[in-house]
């Protein structure tokens, strides 16, 4: 059938039903090398020799693709590429489960990256990891509540390279340095040239300095030994 400008108009029920009760497309939509096909059974097919097939939306509104009922949409490529030209959005219409699982993730954004959970979060790593800052300060908080703990299967190292290593509390709290172990633990202050300085200028009632060892049998509880000038 060879037609030029045909027009189908019904005005209610089905305008065109084509049905294939054997082997091969239903429907062929193309000049012979470029054609979209829908077979017998409903799938759809964009046969294109020489670029790429697109499907294009409305101007005027979105373009929507819906699964059926507690189904899926399955995509399946080598690549595939999202771009929005405003914005992507994924689950806006509700809360729902949300799982990537890939060989390697890389987020790259040009501006700030921001997550926000109403319940908790956990980030692991079974390799050397880091949390790095090039520039400005790096805050760690618990914000209203909780502790702040760091735990270390080997050492910890803090090191302040360009200014001053400072542990403060905003609080009638301690500072305290208190080791789990009973046994004896050897702690260090070495200054490497500088001084060891012990200031306090707002304590009117309690010791400014207290060295106190309740289980020492020998020995001295504190030694300053001064090498010859």
């Amino acid at each position: 059938i060879v037609a030029h400008n045909t027009y189908l108009t019904a005005t209610s029920g089905t305008i065109l039903e084509a049905r294939n009760a054997g082997a091969g497309s239903t429907l062929v939509a193309g000049d012979g090398t470029d054609s979209l096909q829908i077979s017998s059974v409903g799938d759809i097919t964009f046969v294109d020799a020489n670029g790429a097939a697109s499907i294009t939306g409305p101007a005027g509104g979105d373009l929507d693709i819906a699964a059926g009922a507690s189904q899926a949409i399955d995509i399946d490529a080598t690549t595939i590429n999202i771009d929005g030209s405003s914005a992507v959005n994924i689950g806006t219409t509700a809360d729902a489960p949300f799982d990537i699982d890939t060989s390697t993730l890389d987020i790259d954004s040009s501006g700030a990256i921001t997550i926000d959970s109403t319940s908790t979060f956990s980030i692991d790593g079974v390799g050397a990891s880091n949390l790095s800052a090039t520039s400005g300060d790096l805050t760690i908080s618990t914000i209203t509540s909780g502790t702040l703990s760091l735990t270390s299967a080997a050492a910890t190292t803090i090191n302040a390279t360009a200014a001053a290593l400072t542990l403060q509390t905003t609080t009638s709290g301690n500072i305290a340095i208190n080791p789990a172990s009973t046994s004896d633990i050897v702690m260090t202050l070495d200054t490497d040239g500088s001084q060891i300085t012990v200031t306090d200028s707002a304590n009117i009632t309690n010791d400014t300095l207290a060295i106190t060892s309740s289980a020492q049998t020998t020995g001295s509880a504190i030694v300053v030994t001064q090498n010859a000038l």
